[in-house]
């Protein structure tokens, strides 16, 4: 049975999230609407910075395995796609739980209004913040990819 309420999600996450090593990192860009502007390609990106960044070490929590339960989340009637809800009600608990202490933006975090607002979360919140260099995907092993 899949969950039926981004809280739900968010009670979910932090649970995994609790189970998690501390000082966790987070992937943090457009999904949905912006960056690249095709989800699959969105989606392909976020999977190379989350694998990038776990290879190199990192405590990544990923958001991606959530997305088919957002997605059919928004499907419901009464689905408002004009309300933060899932902003909300989802990622600003995982924010706020401490656990998550660095996002990393992908390259043109700021075509997205969820990454935006994410940004704007972080810097409310004093969680660290980290920018992916754009081409970053192309760059050979040890190259510096944020700015």
């Amino acid at each position: 049975m899949r969950a039926r309420s981004y809280k739900t999600l968010a009670d979910i996450a932090i649970t995994v999230l609790f189970a998690m090593p501390r000082d966790v990192t987070m992937v943090c860009g457009p999904i949905t609407s912006g960056g690249l502007g095709m989800l699959a390609l969105n989606l392909d990106r976020f999977c190379f910075a989350i694998d990038l960044l776990a290879a190199s070490g990192e405590n990544v929590f990923t958001q991606l395995p959530f997305e088919r339960s957002v997605r059919a989340i928004r499907e419901f009637k009464h689905y408002n796609v004009k309300n933060d809800r899932l902003l909300q009600k989802f990622y600003l608990p995982i924010f706020r739980s401490g656990f998550v202490t660095r996002l990393c933006f992908l390259p043109l975090w700021k075509t997205s209004y969820g990454a935006t607002w994410e940004h704007e979360r972080a810097i409310e919140l004093g969680i660290g913040r980290a920018y992916f260099i754009q081409g970053f995907e192309s760059f050979p092993s040890g190259t510096k990819i944020f700015d």
